[in-house]
């Protein structure tokens, strides 16, 4: 009896969360602004939660943000009621369905009670992060706002582009999500076409051969190995011609700097390694004749005090020395 109930509070609470995710795409595919009726009630505030997420956190009472769904589901169970689906699991549905955008409004506050803390931790309800998806433009998935296993499953086997193009094929009713407010910034701007003249005719002619969406300004950018475009006039011809010689000119000015501060680098380096030896710069004068002559007199004169010296016992020097081996 206990897992029966516990089993089926989980059923409940799947197809609870199936009935506000169908909900919730309808909103997100099908409404406008400019609807009767619906457009003002149902519409706008649904634009503007994707406009601004937070204002369903800043504004509003717990009665005005739930009074709405609990009408309608209210009023879908007297439906089902008069044609005998009225029970006590479609009641249980409904009721969890009837809190689906209070559970929404909580994966859009910073700061929750321990019990709602505890329910996204439990994965009983939907966590904040899988709710973000939804909010990614253009708004066209994880509609379910309850929990996070059945947005899983219906995103896997892509339910909502089949559910879209089923309804399409059946009514002809295409999806409005490119009408929307909320989605303008997607909408692609038109190119403003320019008026075709001589000089860019043959331009617009290759852009045409590459492909609708080419451009060529940003061809040549990207695009460093195509070759330039023939130009079309002597003026374009002049300006290439020019731009060409500037900039083997700036290549060829670059390479000199290189080279002749490579050549100083080397000769640094090997004034340091080998310093060179400095040069005598002094004058050498030659030997006048008379020293010639007076030279081998002073020399037997000093041999004459050595022997003299030598019959004391001198034998200091190495004059003396010679002179007592000679003499």
């Amino acid at each position: 009896m206990f897992l029966k109930l516990i089993g089926g509070f989980f059923v409940c609470l799947w197809v609870a969360d199936l009935v506000t995710g169908l909900a919730h795409w309808l909103e997100d595919t099908y409404c406008l602004e400019d609807y009767p009726l619906i457009g003002s009630f149902i519409c706008e505030p649904n634009i503007e939660h994707h406009v601004d997420p937070q204002l369903m956190v800043r504004e509003g009472t717990f009665f005005s943000r739930n009074v709405l769904q609990w009408t309608f589901c209210g009023l879908l169970y007297g439906a089902l009621w008069l044609i005998g689906l009225g029970g006590i699991y479609t009641f249980t549905i409904l009721l969890m369905a009837s809190f689906g955008n209070e559970i929404h409004r909580w994966n859009h506050m910073s700061k929750t009670n321990g019990f709602v803390t505890f329910m996204k931790d439990s994965g009983l309800i939907q966590v904040q992060k899988q709710h973000s998806l939804h909010h990614k433009q253009p708004h066209n998935q994880y509609y379910c706002v309850m929990t996070s296993l059945l947005n899983a499953i219906l995103e896997r086997i892509n339910f909502w582009r089949r559910l879209e193009w089923t309804v399409e094929i059946l009514t002809g009713i295409a999806p409005k999500r490119e009408n929307r407010r909320d989605t303008q910034p997607l909408r692609k701007k038109k190119r403003k076409s320019k008026p075709t003249t001589a000089a860019n005719e043959s331009e617009n002619d290759w852009a045409a051969d590459q492909g609708p969406l080419v451009d060529v300004a940003e061809k040549s950018k990207t695009d460093s190995t195509t070759p330039p475009v023939a130009p079309a006039t002597p003026k374009m011809a002049a300006s290439v011609a020019t731009a060409e010689s500037v900039k083997k000119l700036t290549a060829a000015s670059v390479a000199t700097l290189e080279s002749t501060k490579l050549s100083s680098e080397n000769s640094t380096l090997a004034s340091t390694e080998n310093p060179a030896k400095p040069t005598k710069t002094g004058r050498k004068f030659p030997a006048l004749p008379i020293l010639k002559t007076l030279k081998p007199a002073l020399k037997a004169t000093k041999a004459a005090a050595c022997r003299a010296a030598a019959k004391t016992g001198c034998r200091n020097c190495s004059m003396c020395k010679l002179a007592a081996n000679t003499g």
